[in-house]
């Protein structure tokens, strides 16, 4: 077995165990594209966000978004993360 297949099984059994999370694009199907036309095109999502389910439990709005791209063949891809609900005053300490 090559290394690259072992560590990507301790990769794989990590993120099962941790319970994290791949965020959805939610704008585009592609982070990186080779920038050919047609027949001759190749796209895939290279970039990922990972976060802990537990952000998501406890009331996170987690939203992934791709800003258009420039003059490179990737995207830049944007996290914005915002709690959910009404804010608890917290008390002042001096």
């Amino acid at each position: 077995m090559r290394r690259l297949d072992r560590d990507s099984e301790a990769f794989k059994r990590f993120i099962e165990y941790e319970k994290i999370i791949d965020i959805d694009i939610g704008n585009g199907d592609f982070t990186w594209s080779n920038k050919r036309g047609r027949e001759h095109q190749v796209a895939s999502i290279l970039d990922h966000f990972l976060v802990l389910e537990e952000m998501l439990l406890q009331g996170m709005d987690i939203e992934e978004t791709i800003l258009p791209s420039g003059v490179s063949d990737h995207w830049t891809i944007v996290l914005a993360v915002a709690m959910l609900g009404t804010l608890k005053p917290c008390p002042f300490k001096f």
